[in-house]
C-alpha cells in the first residue's frame, strides 16, 4: 500500500509535463492550460494518496499503543491476567483494539493524517514557488507561510491529546471522545495537567535509541573488517544503523506506550497499583515526592473513573 500511494504520488507530480497539449512558450497554450481544472485534480489526487497512506500507518500505530495500553492496564490492576506474554490480556486487548475500540482508533487517527498530508502539501507548493520564478508571487509565499504555522499550531495539540487518549481507550474501551475528556479531567483532578506535558521519557528513550544504531552501525563495520561481507565501509555503517535505528524506535516506542499507561494507571488508582505491586507503587511514590513535591496523590480505594462521565 505504500509503494502504491508514492507510485500515485509521484504520477500526480510528473503528470504536468504529459497533459500540456502545446508548447511551453506559447502564452495563449499556458493561460489556457492553467485555467482549466487539471491542476486543481491532481493536487486533489495528491491529498487523497497522502491522507490515505499516512492514515492507514497512524492507524497501524495506534493499535499497537491502545493494544500495550491494554496489557499494562491489566498488568497494574490485575496483573494475574497479564503474567505472561501469551496471557488473556495480550489477546483480548489485541482483539478489542481491532474490533471494538477500531472505530475510535481510525476516528482520532484521521485527524493526525489530514494535518500531515496538508502539511507536505503547503511544503511541496513552497518548493514549487521557489524553483518557478515565473509563477512566484508575493501572496503565495504569504500564504503558504500562514497555512504552515496554522497546520503546526494544530498538529503539536493533536499529538498531545491522542497520546493520552488512546492510554484510556485502551484501559477502560471507552470511546475517543469520552476517553479524550476522561484524562484531561483526570490529570485535572490529580493537579497533573503540567505533569503530564513533561515528556523526558521520550527524550531518554529516543537517545537510547541512537545509541543502539550507532552500535549496530560499528557491527556493520566490524563485519567488513572482518571479511565476512565485501562492501565499502561508509554504507555498511549506514544500512546498520538505518536497521538498528528502526528496530529500536519500534522497541522504545513500546516502552513509551507502557509508561504513558503506567502514569494513567497510577493517576487513577494508585491504592489498587500498590496492592498490585507494592515495591513498584512505593519507588513511583518516593521518585514522585522527589520530582513534584507539590503534586500529592491520594491513595483511594477505588479509581476516579467517575471524573470521566
Amino acid at each position: 500500500w505504500t509503494f502504491f500511494t508514492l507510485y500515485v504520488a509521484n504520477g500526480s507530480l510528473n503528470s504536468e509535463k504529459m497533459i500540456k497539449p502545446c508548447e511551453e512558450d506559447d502564452p495563449d497554450c499556458a493561460v489556457q492550460y492553467k485555467s482549466g481544472g487539471s491542476e486543481v485534480i491532481l493536487w486533489g489526487i495528491l491529498l487523497l494518496s497522502l491522507i490515505s497512506l499516512y492514515w492507514t500507518c497512524t492507524v497501524m500505530s495506534n493499535i499497537i499503543q491502545v493494544t500495550v495500553a491494554g496489557v499494562m492496564g491489566t498488568w497494574c490492576f490485575n496483573k494475574t491476567n497479564a503474567s505472561t506474554c501469551c496471557s488473556p490480556a495480550v489477546t483480548s486487548s489485541l482483539h478489542r483494539s481491532i474490533t471494538f475500540s477500531f472505530g475510535s482508533i481510525c476516528f482520532g487517527s484521521l485527524f493526525g493524517a489530514i494535518v500531515t498530508a496538508f502539511r507536505i502539501l503547503t511544503s511541496i507548493a513552497r518548493n514549487q514557488d521557489r524553483n518557478d520564478d515565473n509563477n512566484c508571487s508575493l501572496e503565495d509565499g504569504i500564504l503558504v507561510c500562514i497555512i504552515e504555522c496554522i497546520l503546526s499550531l494544530i498538529k503539536d495539540p493533536i499529538e498531545y491529546f491522542n497520546r493520552w487518549t488512546y492510554v484510556y481507550v485502551g484501559i477502560y474501551g471507552h470511546s475517543y471522545i469520552k476517553s479524550g475528556k476522561g484524562v484531561i479531567e483526570l490529570f485535572r483532578a490529580r493537579g497533573w495537567t503540567l505533569i503530564a506535558t513533561y515528556d523526558l521519557v521520550s527524550y531518554t528513550l529516543n537517545f537510547i535509541a541512537v545509541q543502539i544504531s550507532i552500535c549496530s552501525g560499528l557491527a556493520g563495520v566490524a563485519i567488513i573488517a572482518l571479511g565476512y561481507i565485501y562492501a565499502p565501509t561508509p554504507m555498511a555503517f549506514c544500512i546498520g544503523f538505518i536497521f538498528g535505528f528502526f528496530i529500536s524506535s519500534a522497541m522504545m516506542n513500546v516502552i513509551k506506550k507502557a509508561t504513558n499507561t503506567l502514569i494513567v494507571c497510577y493517576a487513577d488508582s494508585p491504592a489498587m497499583l500498590e496492592e498490585n505491586h507494592p515495591e513498584l507503587a512505593q519507588e513511583i511514590a518516593k521518585a514522585w515526592i522527589s520530582a513534584f513535591p507539590d503534586c500529592r496523590v491520594i491513595l483511594e480505594k477505588e479509581p476516579i473513573i467517575a471524573v470521566s462521565v
